[in-house]
């Protein structure tokens, strides 16, 4: 009689996401502009952006949901009165992976990036260090606003925060920005650059 030998039961393994890509007018193929996704769309192409139920129906087309639990205080970057942030974390998961802020019109103005595991389509991800990322971008400058710091391009949409709380208005040298990390990827409608 042929014996039977036991095995061990496997561990349930934890299937990573693969991270998503901030490119100029979408995010993976989520739509951020009407611009078509398929087009050969620069960031120097004029567009406009989607309106919050627009983007909001296709969030939830690709299985994220709003998060209940979810203060404004919370919010990457401080927002304007006449702001609105939604928070969006995958289905089934209460952790927001995304912020989106629409201006009083209903008009997207930005989505950030909560946590840590996206890129964009320039390989710049939060953790890299500001002269990391102007080695992938070397359009990129330097912004103060509101007490945040920023490295951004004038034509592009894509824009990061860095991890500097300075309400104070201290004086940085560009050696010292160099040294700080990205703390978050944020998808900005260009014209909404450093006037909010």
């Amino acid at each position: 009689m042929e014996q039977i030998q036991e095995v061990e039961p496997m561990e349930p393994v934890a299937l990573e996401e693969e991270p998503s890509v901030i490119h100029e007018h979408k995010i993976d193929e989520i739509p951020l502009t009407k611009v078509p996704i398929e087009s050969s769309a620069t960031p120097e192409t004029d567009y406009e952006p989607p309106h919050q139920d627009d983007i909001h129906a296709v969030l939830i087309e690709y299985e994220y949901v709003p998060v209940e639990e979810y203060a404004v205080t919370e919010a990457v970057i401080p927002l304007d009165e006449t702001q609105t942030l939604i928070a969006y974390g995958k289905k089934d998961q209460q952790k927001a992976v995304l912020q989106v802020v629409t201006g009083p019109d209903g008009e997207v103005q930005t989505v950030m990036f909560a946590d840590k595991k996206h890129r964009d389509m320039y390989d710049v991800q939060a953790g890299m260090t500001a002269k990391e990322a102007k080695q992938l971008r070397k359009d990129l400058k330097h912004m103060k606003h509101k007490g945040n710091h920023y490295l951004y391009n004038d034509q592009s949409n894509i824009m990061y925060l860095l991890d500097i709380q300075d309400s104070e208005g201290n004086e940085y040298t560009e050696a010292d920005i160099e040294q700080v990390e990205i703390q978050s990827i944020i998808w900005k409608h260009k014209k909404h650059h450093a006037v909010d």
